[in-house]
Parts: C-alpha cells; structure tokens; sequence
C-alpha cells in the first residue's frame, strides 16, 4: 500500500489509534524488507559465483608475482652540483621498482626491460604467503628493448609459477585482471575488460599491443594480465594518458610474444630477428603525392644500412617496397611478420619499385645483433669503483664492445656509470667513454688504470684520453683528488 493513500486515510482514523496505525503502515510501506524474507535472484547469484571466482583465481596469481626493486645510477646528463658530498656509496642515485612474473619453478622472472635496463642490486620481492616475503637478489638473464622485455633469475626452488604453455590470446570484450604493485601498494588488483587487440600506436612500429580498461600505473609494469582463469593474457607495460594518471587506456604486451621472446632470453640471452637491413617507413596519400609515389599506401624504404644485406643487393634510400619472397607487405606490421618466417643467410627476391619502374633484386637476409646486457648489469662496485674519478669502469672486451659500439682501439677501460655525487665536472666524463690514456700513460684494464691513478699525488693535474663517439679526445679533470 503506497504511502501517500496511507495519508489519504488519516481523516478516518481515531485520535487513539490513528497515528499509531499510521506510523506502522508508513514503515511497512517504506521497509518491504521487513515484511517479508528477502529473495536473493539468479541474477545475485551469477554475481557472488563471479565474485568467488575472482577471489579465487587472484589467490592464485598473486603468489606469482613478484615486486621488482633496484637502483640506478646517475643519468648521464646530470648537472654539476657544488655541494655533492663524496660518500661510501658515489654510485647509487634514485631507485627503480616495478613488477615481474614467476615463470618457472627453479626462479625464471618476466618483467618489462624498461624496469631493469641502467638498474643494478636489483632485488625481487617474492611472497611466500600473505605475510612471508622473500627479498632475493636478482640476475639479469637477458633483455629485449624491442619487445620491451627483460628476464631475470633468483636463486630459488618449488617456486609457485605461471606456466607460459597456457598462455591465451585475449579477445575483445573478455574480463581481465591487472596486478602488480602500483606507486609501492603491493600485491595489488585491478579489474576491466579487453578494450582491443592487435592496436598500433604507430604506423611505422610493427609492434601490437592489448588494450585494457583495468587500471594501470607506475609500479605495474612488468606485472600480468590475466584472464578470468588466470592465464596469461599480456604484461602490463604502460598506460596511455595526456594528465599521467589512469585515464582507463593501458596497454599489455601480448602473451605469446612474452612465450616466445622468454624462451629465447633464457635458452640464448638474446633474441634473433632476421634483418634485411632496411628502415621501413609506412606512408599514406599525402606523402605519396609529396613525394610522387605510384601508390597511395605502403612501405616506403627511409634508410638503408651501409654494408647491410639490402645495400648489397642495390636497395636504395626512396625505393617502395611492393613484395618480399613473392608475399605482399603493405604494412610495417605485415612485413615484420614476413620477416619472421625467413631464414638467414638464404636469399629471398624483394621487388620494388623506383621512379615508376619495378625491380626484382635478391636479398639474403642475416641475424640483426641482440640486445646485449645494460653496462649497468655489468658492474660491481667493490671491484669496478674508481673513485678518484667518481666513475665504475670495465675493462674492454669483446663483451663490452657489444654495448658501446666499434672503438678505435682493442684496449681500454669504458665509462660504465658516473658517480651520483660529482666533484668533478658532469661533462667531463660520459657513459661509454673508452679511456685510453692518463697522463699520457697507457692504461689498457682496470688495475692499470688504478695503479697509474694511485701514482699522481693530489693537487697534480689529471688529462685523460678518452675515446667518445667515434673520436679521441683529451679531457682535463683538474687536479687530482687524494
């Protein structure tokens, strides 16, 4: 009975009873519930056995992640500071954290590259249960700027793990969890759908990303996404916002390029691509008319690498890229897949077309060069601290020469890191200098170069040869420091 015919009723009721009479209808009216047991519908129940199952696969996947901590060392273009103070510690700067992924049992770890890469004593939280974590040192396994990511390896066994043989390409739509520790709250979880698979964020990047809903932030990348099963879905790897807060755009690495890029991190370190040794550029309408291309869309060849399989074979700078091994590559995203099904060193045909004529010219594509390891992961302190210079060296080798490029001479000591308390000036020394001479004295390793700093005495000048970019230089640092 509604409660505005209670009211209708009042005139009709005696001052005795009336109001008590009218008071109990109007709670009855505005309490259903009293009057009856509640009815809990299907529809309530679909939702609790949703939320159990939620719980319960959380349960399960949180005990695979890791938090993910580490430090950096001072970035390379600091500024000078007059009133840095020479501590026990000049290598340290700021801290790096982020979130990883138990793959194996024995302590393989998935995390994002951009979270370990220039990082060092970097240190994985793993949670034993609710309430025991484990803080284990990290090694860096290896690392793949391209795909963006990195694996590392603690020292551990029977480990919970999510196996990557179960990994499930998202589909658009579906339910997915992000976790991870965002902003230091660890062991946190977020809940959205797959907003799309397979987005470009650039014409010109082959790589596809997941789009996801579920709230991403700084400190979860390099953690999972999951589906409502708990199987891999992508990692969570950035948000997309123009304020720098979650704005409900972030995007994953998808899970069978995480399967595929960690086998051959942990299997080799690196991950081979075979290259044509080219720059490819995806152009449209306007840069065809621009430029006086026949077509209107389609690869256009930016750069060619100098002595590269494509320069070989007479590709030059401006040619359109019309097929490749007689499969049509119109987009950076179908030639990329193209290139994956070729092996090395067997030549293919690549036609092109240039200045309105079409070519067939043979290519034998090679293995491009992996990543190699950070010269950050490459250092330790106790033994590659120089502290006169208030640099970590490392002696030049083959190794080395990976991350710094071709160097004039075979011997040297590299620029690793810079101290994160300078006295000396912030450009006299760089990331990757080769420092070949002190004094004019030769110093071709690390102990060398600690024995000829030990024997100038402080207030004497310091001229260092160092190279830098290609070319030799000699850097003054003023007098020497006891």
């Amino acid at each position: 009975m509604g409660v505005f015919k209670e009211l209708s009723r009042l005139n009709d009721l005696t001052p005795r009873h009336g109001w008590v009479t009218l008071f109990t209808s109007l709670m009855l009216a505005a309490y259903p519930c009293a009057a009856q047991p509640a009815k809990v519908s299907r529809a309530v129940e679909n939702l609790s056995t949703l939320s159990d199952a939620l719980e319960e696969v959380t349960s399960h996947v949180l005990r695979c992640v890791v938090r993910i901590t580490g430090e950096t060392f001072l970035a390379e273009q600091e500024p000078y500071d007059d009133r840095a103070q020479f501590n026990s510690n000049p290598a340290s700067a700021s801290e790096v954290e982020g979130s990883g992924i138990i793959v194996s049992s024995d302590g393989y770890i998935v995390t994002n590259a951009h979270v370990v890469t220039g990082g060092h004593r970097i240190r994985a939280f793993i949670y034993r249960t609710d309430t025991q974590t484990e803080v284990k040192p990290a090694k860096i396994v290896g690392i793949d700027q391209t795909s963006d990511l990195a694996v590392l390896h603690v020292e551990a066994e029977d480990l919970p793990f999510i196996d990557l043989k179960d990994a499930a390409q998202a589909k658009q739509g579906e339910i997915s969890l992000a976790i991870g520790d965002p902003y230091g709250m660890d062991r946190s979880v977020t809940m959205g759908i797959v907003s799309a698979v397979n987005r470009q964020l650039k014409p010109d990047d082959p790589r596809m990303w997941i789009q996801t809903d579920a709230a991403v932030n700084p400190g979860n990348s390099g953690g999972p996404l999951v589906d409502v099963r708990g199987r891999l879905l992508g990692i969570n790897t950035m948000n997309y916002s123009e304020t720098a807060g979650n704005q409900g755009i972030a995007l994953a690495i998808p899970s069978l390029t995480v399967r595929d890029v960690t086998q051959a991190l942990i299997a080799h370190g690196r991950v081979d691509r075979v290259t044509l040794g080219i720059a490819p550029l995806a152009f449209n309408a306007g840069f065809a008319e621009a430029l006086h291309l026949e077509r209107s869309s389609g690869i256009l060849v930016e750069d060619v690498e100098l002595g590269g399989p494509a320069d070989r074979a007479g590709v030059k700078p401006g040619d359109t890229i019309l097929s490749v091994d007689g499969r049509n590559a119109s987009t950076t995203v179908e030639l990329s897949a193209l290139l994956n099904t070729l092996k090395p060193n067997v030549p293919v045909s690549v036609d092109v077309s240039r200045a309105g004529k079409r070519q067939t010219l043979q290519v034998v594509p090679v293995l491009g060069e992996g990543d190699p390891l950070p010269l950050a992961a490459l250092v330790n302190e106790g033994k590659n601290l120089v502290r006169r210079l208030e640099i970590l060296g490392l002696p030049l080798n083959k190794r080395v020469e990976l991350a710094v490029g071709p160097t004039r001479y075979p011997h040297g000591v590299v620029v690793a890191a810079r101290s994160s308390t300078l006295h000396v000036s912030g450009d006299a020394l760089q990331v990757r200098d080769v420092i070949y001479q002190v004094n004019g004295q030769d110093v071709d390793n690390l102990d060398k170069l600690k024995e000829v700093l030990k024997g100038i005495q402080g207030g004497a000048p310091l001229v260092l040869q160092v190279e830098r970019n290609g070319r030799l230089l000699y850097v003054p640092l003023g007098a020497a420091r006891d």
